[in-house]
């Protein structure tokens, strides 16, 4: 994201916290000191944007994308970690997986701290705006960790079912009443829920790079996608479109890799060449001469066939100097290493096409898939020809390598590399170290 300065929070106990947190002092700013003012919660927002933009920054998308795939993709690189998540061979002590685990909870953290301070905040438009903003950062992290550590929304009952432990107070040093077991998958989603809902009521209709209102419509779309609720995946998506602020852009190649929000964005991750963080999305799926590390994630030519001859979208694709297909979604531009796409315009369209579809609303499911199709140069299908397998085809097509392929498949059912979708190999371990820290928590089955 943009460059600020950025304020170090204590990590969370249960993230068991490691060498990379023992910064210098002249780095450091004191929590009590940072947040006991107007300004210091203020700035304080800003690092825990900073702590999104490590876990959103291509990061966590890789991982669904590689536990997810198929045929989609592979994996070529030298993580050893990374490479047992595409191979769904995973074990407790994977560092990848910690790493998720680390920073997504380190991030939930870095809110809880702003919110805890919100009353220090001297105008109430400035309390609302903070508070939604860090809601729908805690919401958004949340979610995404649900759906890589946890049991699917559909997969058998998630009032029993665990899910992650629910942290809604900052802390900052260690003590026995932070060992927390897991909550259910089902209570996760419903402060999921109630974190984006009041997010959506107190954010602004506009925030810059910030998260708005319709970014916490555009998430909470998302997860009531997982939850089959498919009324209620209509009205969010509707809510955005009829605000009529977003616009598709004319070519597909060019909504990606810019360095700054396009007319198509509703949220994304910007790095500048002043900023620490890297685009993640590049060094994994770049070849090497589009700034990438040896394109450690290649695509079989056979993935390419699914598309149409005639799809614009084809055209994003490229072949690297060793004859190895890269996706052209993410590549180092002439200006930086180009933004995140987090929530893109087109997606709320697929979202809502696939709710109408099971709403038995064809002519509305039509009319928004043919919306994607167009910009593809792709022709119009009928409300009659519509079906299912269609819808998801799109999907499949316009959002790939984006971090949308597990919660796809297992919404779906679809098998996973000969594996049902609701196998235990497709679930992430907690890590080892955080059973060892914490005896409260469960280790998921198959670990």
């Amino acid at each position: 994201m943009k460059a600020f300065s950025k304020i170090y929070l204590f990590c969370l106990i249960i993230l068991a916290c490691d060498d990379e947190l023992d910064i210098s002092p002249t780095l450091y700013i004191e929590t009590s000191i940072a947040l006991s003012t107007d300004q210091g919660v203020k700035t304080a927002l800003v690092g825990v944007y900073e702590e999104l933009s490590i876990f959103w920054s291509g990061q966590v998308q890789s991982i669904s994308e590689l536990l997810g795939s198929d045929s989609e993709q592979s994996y070529n690189g030298f993580s050893n970690g990374l490479k047992a998540i595409f191979t769904k061979e995973i074990l407790s002590d994977n560092k990848a997986v910690f790493d998720i685990w680390k920073q997504g909870f380190k991030t939930i953290n870095a809110a809880n701290q702003v919110l805890s301070a919100i009353d220090v905040v001297e105008e109430q438009a400035d309390q609302d705006r903070i508070t939604g903003e860090a809601r729908f950062i805690r919401a958004a992290v949340y979610f995404e960790l649900i759906n890589l550590f946890a049991r699917s929304w559909q997969d058998g009952d998630p009032a029993v079912n665990p899910g992650l432990p629910w942290v809604n107070e900052p802390t900052s040093a260690i003590q026995a009443s932070l060992f927390v077991a897991r909550n259910t998958v089902h209570e996760i989603y419903s402060m999921i829920i109630k974190d984006l809902t009041m997010a959506k009521e107190l954010l602004p209709e506009t925030n810059g790079f910030r998260a708005s209102t319709y970014t916490a419509s555009a998430i909470l779309s998302r997860v009531y996608l997982m939850q089959n609720k498919w009324e209620l995946v209509e009205e969010e998506c509707t809510r955005i479109i009829d605000a009529d602020r977003f616009m598709l852009i004319e070519d597909f190649g060019d909504v990606f890799n810019q360095s700054d929000n396009t007319s198509e964005d509703l949220f994304t991750i910007i790095f500048t060449p002043q900023e620490d963080n890297q685009n993640a999305f590049i060094e994994l799926y770049a070849a090497r001469n589009r700034g990438g590390n040896q394109g450690q994630i290649a695509i079989p030519p056979s993935y390419l066939e699914r598309y149409d001859s005639n799809d614009g979208r084809l055209e994003l694709f490229y072949l690297d100097p060793f004859m190895i297909y890269r996706t052209g979604k993410w590549i180092t531009n002439s200006n930086s290493d180009g933004n995140v796409n987090i929530i893109r315009f087109a997606e709320v369209y697929l979202n809502r096409s696939e709710a109408r579809y099971r709403l038995d609303n064809r002519p509305g499911a039509a009319g928004d898939l043919n919306v994607i199709r167009r910009r593809a140069h792709l022709p119009d299908i009928g409300d009659e020809a519509l079906n299912l397998e269609l819808v998801r085809r799109e999907r499949d097509l316009e959002l790939n390598f984006e971090g949308h392929l597990l919660r796809d498949k297992k919404r779906f059912s679809t098998e996973i590399g000969g594996l049902p979708a609701n196998s235990d190999q497709l679930v992430l371990p907690i890590p080892e170290i955080e059973l060892e820290v914490n005896p409260n928590l469960e280790q998921n089955p198959g670990y």
